[in-house]
């Protein structure tokens, strides 16, 4: 195990998709009626790509499934 490695629930990268999948589960489940199907489908995937590249560069640790908290 890698002794820098973060929880998984202390990443910002899992935390936007986590986000991402609820918004599109509420959009398709019609429980917000913001975006037409079409422009969900196109709107959501592209901001996805653009959060997930963001996140990508910022992150400096890595993360496991099974770390312990980690003492500074």
């Amino acid at each position: 195990m890698d002794p820098q490695a973060k929880p998984f629930w202390a990443s910002r990268t899992i935390w936007a998709n986590v986000l991402m999948v609820a918004g599109v589960v509420l959009e398709s489940t019609g429980v917000t009626n913001v975006l037409n199907p079409e422009t969900q489908e196109l709107a959501l995937g592209a901001i996805l790509g653009v959060v997930n590249l963001v996140l990508r560069f910022l992150t400096k640790e890595p993360i496991t499934v099974t770390a312990s908290p980690r003492i500074s």
